[in-house]
């Protein structure tokens, strides 16, 4: 509908962002949008919603019987200035 793409192969940890917990860890992954036009509002819906109904949003695992585990991807929102998707990750750590 917009004419652009959402570069999955470019997902990438934002520097400084992985946070150890108590059971879980936490960071925000970042990727690249390739659009021309301005990142209006409209568009950054759109891209979300592409993002969301993709292969590549990372599901929720079941912990039973694992010792680590992904929680799922939850999207943060779209950096306008870099041009970059923004989600956040997290993996469960069994004790």
């Amino acid at each position: 509908m917009f004419n652009g793409k959402i570069l999955v192969k470019t997902r990438t940890m934002v520097p400084g962002s992985h946070r150890m917990e108590s059971y879980q860890d936490t960071w925000q992954d970042s990727i690249d949008i390739a659009y021309d036009g301005e990142l209006t509002s409209e568009v950054c819906t759109a891209i979300i919603e592409a993002f969301k109904k993709s292969r590549f949003m990372g599901k929720a695992q079941s912990g039973y019987g694992a010792l680590r585990w992904s929680n799922g991807d939850t999207i943060i929102g779209v950096d306008k200035v870099k041009r970059q998707l923004i989600l956040g990750s997290s993996m469960s750590l069994c004790d």
